[in-house]
């Protein structure tokens, strides 16, 4: 299904790399890590007030949950599809 999307380690091009980003879930992931990195930031600029120190870890739990639930099954299907 996703054999003319998904490149190979070999044909990794530029090309190649931004059809994979492309694709829908490439997508909604590049856009959840933007939120979490942004969320980093505002809590980083916060730890100068002492406020976001004790909420860092949240965006780090958030993105362990997040993207880990999308990589884990896609790496169970990673031989089936290929």
């Amino acid at each position: 299904m996703l054999k003319g999307i998904i490149p190979s380690s070999g044909q990794l091009t530029k090309t190649a790399i931004m059809t994979a980003i492309a694709v829908p879930e490439g997508i909604i992931m590049l856009v959840i890590a933007v939120f979490l990195d942004a969320a980093g930031l505002i809590l980083f600029v916060l730890d100068f007030a002492g406020v976001g120190i004790p909420l860092s870890f949240l965006p780090d739990i958030m993105g362990a949950v997040s993207i880990g639930t999308w990589v884990t099954p896609r790496s169970f299907f990673r031989g089936v599809l290929s």
